[in-house]
């Protein structure tokens, strides 16, 4: 046993539980399961004997965005157990427009992006702004799910005519597409995006970066494009990561208080690196996330230094290290909270 902590792992029965169910079973860690989704959730959690929750936040659609992030909150104000990821790492994940929020503040570089919650405001930005194309976002979703390239004016009224209630009862909204194991793509018929838009420059990328932060291990690889989108091409490209977006990624999760963190940077054609998208949770089905000369391995951060140590370090999708991670704060709580409160 490396601790006599118990810790309660979130269950939304989708199966992600698993890896932290697996990862725990490995290190030998006590752990109960919980169900956030039944009706007496709080009493649940406020009775059970936990030292600290493992989270696995949802992004299936709105709905259970809204729950993750109200539950959530009343788990993190008024039981004060601790929580990994923390409060802020399940508020940013799958939450286009609180990321834009946060980048701004801490004037982190990512594309210029407008949001616009009324017609008449996205209809006159669409009509004096002259470097088309831009790019539509809906607030929640990965792989390219509900990416619109707008290519001029008359595209960008039409997607807003469609996501912004028209004579105070009609509002088709836009439907995002997901893929189906790369073989086809069916829409998403529960979560139409309405009554907002999120507006990006369109930016002109070599690739895209993906910086992986687990405490002190970091990874990183290339995301390639399939000629159309960067996310969800599922095309690696298995090199070295740029120094300067390891120390960036470790300057987001301090400011974010985020420990498991994963940022995607584009690399444009300039050479500049601007963050695409900040999250908590990724896919990736592999138990590394990091090659180099074709070998597995990760760079663990030593006094301000990066080392490079060969090996699997991402088995169950990275929740060995973050059980080991979590379990060094709930260890240190009072001088380290930002992996909890």
């Amino acid at each position: 046993m490396i601790s006599e902590k118990i810790l309660g792992i979130v269950s939304i029965n989708d199966g992600w539980e698993n890896y932290y169910i697996n990862a725990c079973k490995d290190l030998n860690v006590k752990f109960v399961v919980i169900n956030l989704l039944a009706d007496d959730w709080y009493n649940i959690i406020k009775e059970a004997k936990i030292d600290g929750l493992l989270i696995r936040p949802s992004g299936r659609n709105e709905t259970m965005k809204h729950l993750f992030d109200e539950r959530l909150f009343c788990i993190d104000k008024y039981l004060n157990i601790p929580m990994y990821p923390s409060y802020m790492g399940c508020l940013l994940y799958e939450n286009k427009r609180m990321q834009h929020y946060f980048m701004d503040i801490y004037d982190i570089k990512h594309p210029q992006t407008w949001i616009f919650y009324e017609k008449i405001d996205a209809i006159k930005f669409f009509q004096r702004y002259s470097a088309y194309p831009l790019v539509s976002k809906p607030n929640l979703g990965g792989g390219a799910e509900g990416v619109i390239f707008l290519n001029h004016y008359k595209q960008a009224k039409h997607i807003a005519n469609k996501v912004f209630t028209q004579l105070k009862f009609y509002n088709p909204g836009i439907r995002r597409w997901r893929k189906y194991k790369h073989l086809f793509k069916y829409p998403v018929m529960e979560d139409p995006q309405r009554n907002y838009l999120i507006i990006q420059e369109f930016i002109q990328a070599k690739w895209e970066w993906r910086i992986i932060k687990i405490g002190k291990s970091y990874f990183g690889h290339q995301k390639l494009s399939d000629g159309h989108h960067f996310s969800g091409s599922g095309k690696v490209g298995w090199v070295k990561p740029p120094n300067e977006l390891l120390l960036q990624t470790k300057y987001i999760s301090e400011k974010s208080g985020i420990r498991a963190i994963n940022v995607d940077y584009f690399e444009t054609q300039k050479n500049e690196y601007l963050v695409n998208e900040i999250q908590t949770i990724w896919g990736g089905k592999l138990d590394y996330q990091m090659l180099i000369n074709g070998e597995p391995c990760r760079y663990v951060e030593k006094d301000g230094d990066f080392i490079l140590e060969y090996g699997i370090f991402h088995k169950n999708k990275g929740c060995n290290l973050r059980v080991l991670d979590f379990l060094d704060v709930l260890n240190n709580i009072n001088s380290t909270p930002g992996g909890g409160k």
